[in-house]
Formats: C-alpha cells, structure tokens, sequence
C-alpha cells in the first residue's frame, strides 16, 4: 500500500470519526444542521461515488461520507433547524434540476463535474446558519472533516477531474464552515451598539 491509498483511508475514518461528535451535538441539541444541505448531500455523496466508479476512481472519503451524509440527513430532519428557508428551497430546486440533468446524461465524467459544482451550491443553506448561528454546528466536527479533506486532497492520484473534483468539493466546503465557525466574527470586528 502506498501514501496515497493510505492516506485516502485515512481520510475517510477522519470522516467516520467527525460523525462521532456531529451525532452527539445534534441528539443534546447544541448543533442543529441544515436539512437542505444534508438532503442535497447525501444524495449527491451517492451519485458522486457511482460516477467515479464508473470512471474508475474512488476515494474512501467519499464512501464514508456516503455513510455519514445519511445518518446526518436522518437526524436533521427531526432535529435540525426547523422550517424550510427560502434559500433552502432554492437550494432543493436548483440541485433538484442539476441532479435531473446529470442522470439523464448519462455521463460519469459530466456526473461527477455536476455532483461537486451541486455540492458547493447545496452546501450554502449550512453557510447561511453558520454564519448567522456559529453554535449551530460543531466546531470539532467540522475540523475533522476538514482535516480528512486535506488527507483526501493529498491522496489524489491524478489531476483527472473524476479523481480530484470530489475532495477539492468536500475540502472548500469543510474550510468554508470553519471560516464562518472561528474566523468570520473575528474579522467583521465588534458590533456597534446602536444607543437610539
């Protein structure tokens, strides 16, 4: 085995580990995740996984992500943000379409361009929350599944798009979170106390 495969195993226990804590924060009701964006997740984790197999790749980050994107999907329905935003339902039409478009192409490479491109934009209801609502996800969640998205960046074999759009898809969206959980308040700076 060489760096690389050991690397990409690695990633993807980080992101079976990362679930560990995500699950505890959400059934004690400190996290409580973006349904939209584990729905479009979870599906899309599953599709993204057959499009690289079908092209021959494959990463254990997504087939644990696979995993995790599901019990995640299960418990944020009951126990995540309630309602239904308008960007969520933007959100669930635009990946809706994009993931109807894929399937009928028929193109694994087009499949795995569609489901990571579709994985950012489902990822922007969680930037919303988090951004307004930092206690709303789990700061060391996150930073294991980033970690594992720099592992799994690592272990990419080639530059093929059906081997390195995945990881790079699940790297920006973990560093997003974690910018909008640790730096974003930090940056904006104090807010102003309006004295009326």
């Amino acid at each position: 085995m060489n760096i690389k495969e050991t690397l990409s195993i690695v990633s993807g226990i980080l992101i079976l580990i990362g679930m560990g804590p995500y699950i505890i924060e959400i059934i004690r009701c400190k996290t409580r995740p973006a349904k939209a964006s584990w729905i479009i997740w979870a599906i899309l984790d599953y599709l993204i996984l057959f499009g690289m197999v079908s092209k021959g790749a494959f990463n254990w980050q997504i087939a644990a992500g696979c995993i995790t994107s599901t019990v995640i999907l299960i418990l944020s329905i009951r126990l995540g943000e309630p309602g239904w935003s308008k960007l969520d339902k933007f959100c669930l039409l635009g990946a809706g379409m994009g993931i109807t478009l894929w399937l009928t192409s028929g193109d694994g490479i087009f499949g795995v361009i569609a489901g990571t491109s579709l994985t950012i934009i489902g990822s922007f209801p969680t930037f919303a929350s988090v951004k307004k609502n930092p206690e709303n996800e789990s700061g060391l969640a996150w930073s294991i599944f980033m970690l594992s998205g720099v592992l799994s960046v690592a272990a990419v074999p080639s530059m093929n798009p059906s081997e390195i759009l995945q990881p790079t898809s699940y790297l920006i969206v973990s560093s997003t979170v974690m910018y909008f959980l640790f730096l974003h308040q930090k940056l904006a700076g104090p807010k102003l106390v309006d004295l009326g």
